[in-house]
């Protein structure tokens, strides 16, 4: 009797919290949505996460292969390479010799980041970090020109994450 008493436990246990996923999901309400369906079409092209400076550029190719470049002012080098693909319809994978990434992509405004898996919780906290700086300056302006909040919370984060501006005419 007792060891059916500790399976039954057991497996209402296992039931209740064994599903529960440990990965943080994105925050409602934000602005931001986690793009449910890609095709190798959606995602061809340049992704980069920069300062206007330096940073990293990754050209996504029809071929199904990547480069990654850091980039200077003065030069620039390829520093990594690989193939990449889309799993589970959702999710752009980059393979190559030294790592594997997984990346979201998630519509903010008229930008998409591509944000690694791993590093979901940080990018949360980024943006919540972001946005209350954002919304406690009295004044952010480029060029003597007024943004929209969206605005300079992507232009803090695009230094950190992958990003894209959203063509409108083409999608993205």
């Amino acid at each position: 009797m007792p060891k059916g008493i500790i399976i039954i436990i057991f497996f209402f246990t296992v039931r209740a919290f064994g599903q529960i996923s440990k990965e943080p999901s994105y925050p409602e309400g934000f602005g931001i949505t986690k793009l449910d369906s890609l095709s190798s079409r959606d995602v061809l092209g340049e992704i980069y996460s920069s300062d206007g400076f330096a940073g990293f550029v990754t050209k996504l190719d029809s071929t199904m292969t990547f480069k990654t470049t850091n980039f200077t002012c003065m030069s620039s080098s390829e520093i990594d390479s690989g193939s990449w693909s889309i799993e589970n319809r959702n999710t752009v994978v980059l393979k190559s010799r030294a790592k594997v990434l997984r990346l979201d992509i998630l519509k903010f405004d008229n930008y998409y980041f591509f944000i690694d898996q791993s590093e979901r919780k940080k990018f949360i906290n980024d943006l919540l970090k972001k946005r209350e700086y954002v919304r406690e300056s009295e004044s952010l302006k480029v060029d003597n020109k007024k943004h929209s909040e969206n605005y300079f919370i992507w232009y803090f984060l695009k230094r950190e994450y992958y990003t894209r501006e959203i063509d409108l005419k083409a999608g993205i």
